[in-house]
This record gives structure tokens, C-alpha cells and sequence, in this order.
């Protein structure tokens, strides 16, 4: 029964964080892509952790250390994968494909230990998910809530940036 609690709860916030995004009417940026590719970036991996993790969750009496130390596993390593490949690559394959990338205030990489950090206050901020869409449309920045939490920014690729602003040599710089 528990598991198909999760199961809606996790279907309600994707609705309502779809909802908010469809919604939204936030203007282009020639630097920080929308909240409609935010979006799409993110569900893969939410979507990997809500179908591995019902089936795993149970409460007294039914309780299995068994199934707690996997789905301890679970999300330990899918944070751990996610920091790694947000350090190492600037984003994973989702990121990539749509042309962004996770950067710090100076448009470099980030450590690990900021992505890190980055990944434990997306998993533990995943609830408010709906709100947190709502302010990133509303910031200039497109800075979700753990974006703002770890001081990083999702900037398009310099490709795209460049291709947006052809006549100009400048580099973006952060302040």
C-alpha cells in the first residue's frame, strides 16, 4: 500500500512541476536555458529513483533490513554517479544532449564535493519540486532552490551561447 502512496505522490509532483512549467510565461535568455529544458534534464534521473524505490519501501510490520540497505544503496549511488558526472562532464547525458551544462560563479566545473552537495539538496528538496520550478522561472538566473543552496548555474553550452550572440567576442563572465 505504501509503495503506491509513493508511486501517486511522486506522479502528483511531476504533474504539478509539468504544470508549473507549461505555465510559465519566462522570457528567453541567451544564457540560461528555461525551465522546460530544466525540466526534461531532470526526469530521467527522478524518474529512475521513484520506479526503483516503492517496491523497496516497507514499514513495520512487513519491515526488511534487506530492502533498507538497498534502497540505501540505491540512492547512495545515484547520488554519488550524479556528482560525478555534473564534476567530471558538467552534466550527464540528458544535460549534454540539450546543450547545457552545470557551472560555478566562474563558468568552470564544479568540484565533486559541490556537486555533492548540489545532488543531496536536489534529492532532499525533491518534494518541494513544484516551488522550486516556480522560482527558478521567476530569477533571472534560472537558479533552482539547491542551485541557490550550492552557489552553481545551468548556462547553455558556449556553442549555443555563441550562436546566439554571433557578433559578440566577449566571454560571459559571473559575478
Amino acid at each position: 500500500m505504501l509503495q503506491i502512496i509513493i508511486l501517486v505522490l511522486g506522479a502528483i509532483l511531476f504533474v504539478l512541476s509539468f504544470l508549473v512549467v507549461l505555465n510559465s510565461s519566462e522570457q528567453s535568455n541567451r544564457l540560461y536555458p528555461g525551465s522546460n529544458i530544466r525540466f526534461l534534464a531532470t526526469m530521467p534521473i527522478a524518474v529512475m529513483l521513484l520506479a526503483s524505490c516503492p517496491w523497496l519501501i516497507s514499514i513495520p510490520p512487513e519491515f526488511s533490513l534487506f530492502k533498507t540497505l538497498i534502497l540505501a544503496l540505491v540512492v547512495v549511488l545515484t547520488i554519488t554517479y550524479s556528482a560525478w558526472v555534473d564534476s567530471r562532464f558538467r552534466g550527464g547525458l540528458v544535460k549534454h544532449a540539450m546543450h547545457v551544462q552545470i557551472v560555478n560563479r566562474q563558468g568552470k566545473s564544479i568540484t565533486f564535493k559541490r556537486a555533492l552537495w548540489r545532488n543531496i539538496c536536489k534529492l532532499i528538496l525533491f518534494p518541494l519540486a513544484p516551488l522550486s520550478f516556480y522560482f527558478m522561472i521567476k530569477d533571472f538566473r534560472r537558479q533552482a532552490l539547491h542551485d541557490k543552496l550550492t552557489a552553481t548555474f545551468v548556462i547553455w553550452t558556449q556553442d549555443i551561447i555563441d550562436s546566439a550572440q554571433p557578433e559578440s567576442s566577449i566571454k560571459v563572465e559571473f559575478r
